[in-house]
């Protein structure tokens, strides 16, 4: 995933929000929140740009993607979904769940916000 260039068109296209490298070294996924939930506990939003995320569950999170560039492969409970430009998928709580794609551009809408309490890596 070619990071500095995914940061400079999150720069030019989200001035002034958060951009998180995951992990730092070698990202695999960059987040760009464009509405944290800090600022209001009921949701948070964010872009995300995926290469891999590790299989992980929200005890309380109902998380949504809508896939705006590219195409994610959603993996929820061992069944692969392939999302392209457009389309949105839904993630209820307890659901174990992973994405792939080759730098596919993810809004992802969590609700309630999304906090490291709630995100457990299986």
């Amino acid at each position: 995933m070619n990071s500095t260039s995914i940061i400079r068109q999150l720069k030019r296209l989200y001035p002034g929000k958060a951009i998180i490298k995951n992990p730092q070294d070698n990202s695999t996924e960059i987040i760009c929140e464009i509405d944290p939930g800090n600022q209001h506990p009921e949701y948070s939003m964010c872009i995300s740009i995926i290469g891999e995320s590790k299989p992980h569950v929200h005890r309380k999170i109902i998380e949504t993607y809508t896939v705006i560039k590219g195409t994610a492969f959603i993996v929820k409970n061992k069944t692969t979904h392939t999302l392209s430009t457009g389309e949105t998928i839904t993630i209820a709580p307890g659901i174990t769940h992973s994405v792939r794609g080759k730098e596919a551009w993810i809004l992802c809408l969590a609700q309630p916000a999304w906090t490291p309490k709630d995100h457990s890596v299986v």
